[in-house]
């Protein structure tokens, strides 16, 4: 049996591996990208069940993927969890309601499995995740 697909977007390839190898852990179909113009072309062509997106990345940043996803797609926007090292300085100008999580960098394998697995089953957003500081 072959699980619920689930898109990593990271710039990173260190951090493309790891969460690859913690949701795939968990039973995750996997597909990891590299930039905002791989996960926004992706996107188009594959429903995924939760998107795992870095906001800071070259060539297409995930601030603009969310600003396609907006425009293009918003109700898919329920199944992104931001992941980011950023702080509230810069992740302020997002409406926090409109994903299904923000967690922070360094990655926690708990968290972010515990996170994907449920935006996959459909589960109610969280209020709060631990450690992170941008939830409010």
């Amino acid at each position: 049996m072959q699980g619920e697909p689930v898109l990593v977007a990271d710039d990173d390839p260190m951090n493309r591996k790891l969460l690859a190898i913690i949701l795939k852990g968990e039973g995750h179909e996997v597909t990891t990208v590299e930039d905002g113009v791989e996960a926004i072309d992706i996107i188009k062509r594959k429903e995924f069940k939760a998107i795992v997106l870095d906001l800071l990345m070259p060539e297409v940043s995930g601030f603009e993927v969310v600003q396609h996803l907006i425009a293009h797609n918003p109700m898919i926007l329920e199944r992104v969890i931001i992941l980011t090292g950023l702080d509230e300085k810069y992740t302020g100008r997002f409406d926090h309601s409109l994903f299904y999580a923000f967690a922070t960098k360094p990655i926690d394998r708990v968290t972010i499995a515990a996170l994907v697995t449920a935006c996959v089953r459909g589960e109610p957003r969280p209020s709060a995740i631990p450690g992170d500081e941008t939830a409010g």
